[in-house]
């Protein structure tokens, strides 16, 4: 069940897709109201029911019939959404916002309208139209990403320009999706690709670029280690083993 996974970072893993294989996967999870959990990663379907690489589950594992967004597509092939992060932010003036979804990965469009790999649904799956709108979002792929307390979204990936101005693989963008200027601002950033896992709060648990991805279990019993984030370098630090075995 997802409570397995409270407190602890989960890397990826991968139901079968339809004749078996390693595609689709499901690349990422959250937590949502009344224990609901959402799934995203290159899923086209769950539980027998068509969905387009996001779904929702009720708490006992079936389908959230009521939560149905829009086409996700990517302009260069198969579309991917990597991370997923629900915005539970405490300023009094986005409470508006409190419960939607933000979704990042390799996609063009969400909907039929224009998103660069960054877009926020509302609790019901539409696209909200609100954030991102008439931006150019990012240049690459986007593979994590979380909400901020106060509401701006961070994101790390493989991209080099948010919004079209220069950010090197973390960027910070506001409730609206324009850039955060006042973060990065003038910094290089990453040297490559930075991957990262999310919390089951949101948060930004680990970053760190692929030379450094994720130490595993080293010996028995098993020591689960994750990549703390630090912006300079990859800083190791310990979690709590879970209680099932691998």
């Amino acid at each position: 069940s997802y409570a397995a996974f409270a407190g602890r970072t989960v890397h990826a893993f991968h139901i079968e897709g339809v004749g078996g294989g390693h595609f689709p996967d499901v690349l990422a999870l959250a937590l949502s109201a009344g224990n609901q959990v959402l799934a995203v990663g290159g899923v086209t379907n769950m539980n027998g029911v068509a969905r387009s690489q996001v779904a929702r589950l009720n708490a006992e594992g079936s389908l959230d019939l009521n939560f149905a967004p829009p086409a996700i597509v990517f302009s260069g092939g198969a579309a991917l959404v990597n991370a997923v992060a629900i915005d539970a932010n405490t300023n009094s003036f986005l409470s508006a916002n409190v419960g939607k979804i933000v979704i990042a990965g390799q996609f063009t469009s969400v909907g039929g309208v224009n998103r660069s790999r960054l877009a926020r649904l509302t609790s019901s799956g539409a696209l909200d139209p609100n954030f991102l709108s008439n931006l150019t979002g990012a240049d690459n792929n986007i593979n994590a990403v979380a909400v901020q307390l106060d509401g701006k979204v961070l994101i790390a990936g493989a991209f080099t320009a948010i919004n079209g101005v220069s950010r090197g693989g973390i960027a910070r963008v506001n409730t609206d999706g324009t850039l955060d200027t006042t973060f990065m601002n003038g910094l290089s950033g990453a040297d490559s690709t930075v991957r990262a896992s999310n919390s089951s709060r949101s948060s930004l648990r680990t970053a760190c670029s692929t030379w450094a991805r994720r130490a595993t279990c080293w010996r028995p019993p098993c020591a689960w280690w994750s990549l703390s984030v630090s912006f300079a370098a990859c800083a190791v630090s310990a979690l709590p083993r879970p209680s099932w075995t691998p």
